[in-house]
């Protein structure tokens, strides 16, 4: 197998997830949302994942990315239960993050994604709390923050 783009297992009943360690290094999208499969960092030695999508499985903690933080591009995490995100590694590629509809209060500082983020969504959460916005960076409307974030450091230019 050379390259094999995508895997769309969403909206289904799985309750366990199928064994990728064939395809693992031709996955570039992988979206697993709405199954029942426990959380498991399924996406370990998908050396070329670059969008992930996995909402909707319940999740109550923000899953390691550590060994897809140096390619994922795209990380669509919605409609859990996640109330804080405690970590977030440096992710070089990441352009869209989108946490909504899940319970989130309390959010890293962002400094890890400064120079990619462009698409940040965190609507409809708690009352979230960012340090720091990252330079570039579209927020999504109806957020709940309970400050507003810093953004000394977004560019001045449109």
């Amino acid at each position: 197998m050379t390259a094999l783009v995508l895997i769309n297992l969403s909206y289904n009943s799985l309750t366990e997830f199928p064994d990728l360690t064939n395809m693992a290094g031709y996955l570039y999208q992988l979206c697993i949302e709405q199954n029942r499969f426990p959380t498991v960092d399924i996406w370990k030695n998908c050396t070329a994942l670059n969008i992930l999508v996995t909402g909707g499985r319940s999740l109550v903690e923000f899953p390691d990315l550590s060994d897809v933080s140096s390619h994922l591009e795209g990380f669509y995490l919605t409609h859990n239960t996640i109330s804080s995100v405690d970590y977030m590694p440096k992710m070089v590629k990441l352009k869209t993050l989108v946490l909504n509809n899940n319970q989130l209060r309390k959010f890293p500082s962002l400094t890890n994604l400064t120079t990619t983020l462009a698409n940040l969504d965190l609507t409809e959460n708690e009352k979230c709390h960012i340090e720091m916005m990252p330079k570039h960076c579209y927020l999504e409307h109806e957020n709940r923050f309970t400050e507003f974030p810093d953004v000394s450091n977004i560019s001045t230019t449109l």
